[in-house]
């Protein structure tokens, strides 16, 4: 299911998504605006890694990245992830040149739930770095992050269970608070 670059008040609620996908499960890139926010909200993903449903073992159930847009702003909540190896992966940056990106993300009340065998090598929840979605010719401005009573779970990896926030440079401000980030 993808969204692009609808800067309304777009809302995905609601839906059931997978066993298995091939690109990012829920993939939104661009959306809201601080006018009008977007919200990703009671949405299930059946990951399908434990089947071999997915694209790769990299398939996010939910994604984002910002290259266009110069105020996104989303909140997932009390969404569903599991059998996948990424719960939720948020790209800031790649910003070509002649544009500026920059916005908010939430994060709240949602549960991402790794199968036991995440072979991916990426956290279950990943919020990335400035330029995890491509290098910045134009104006990146940063994102504020807020990730707040979530449960990242799994299996036994050493990446599952586990939360990535990449700080350098890539979030004018981090809230990290009350999440529930364990093993098997």
């Amino acid at each position: 299911m993808e969204v692009h670059y609808d800067t309304g008040a777009v809302q995905v609620i609601g839906n059931i998504v997978g066993p298995g996908g091939v690109h990012g499960f829920i993939d939104v890139k661009g959306i809201g605006s601080a006018s009008t926010p977007a919200l990703i909200q009671r949405n299930v993903v059946d990951g399908g890694q434990s089947g071999n449903l997915a694209g790769s073992t990299n398939t996010p159930a939910f994604y984002t990245e910002d290259t266009w847009s110069p105020s996104t702003t989303i909140t997932w909540q009390e969404n569903v992830a599991y059998d996948t190896n990424i719960g939720i992966q948020l790209c800031p940056g790649g910003t070509p040149t002649g544009f500026t990106t920059g916005g908010s993300w939430k994060v709240y009340n949602n549960t991402f739930y790794s199968q036991a065998n995440n072979s991916s090598g990426t956290a279950d929840g990943y919020f990335g770095e400035f330029d995890c979605a491509g290098a910045n010719a134009g104006t990146y401005n940063k994102f504020a992050l807020d990730v707040r009573n979530n449960i990242f779970d799994g299996g036994a990896s050493s990446t599952t269970g586990t939360l990535a926030i990449y700080t350098t440079a890539t979030y004018s401000s981090i809230t990290e608070d009350y999440n529930d980030i364990g093993g098997a």
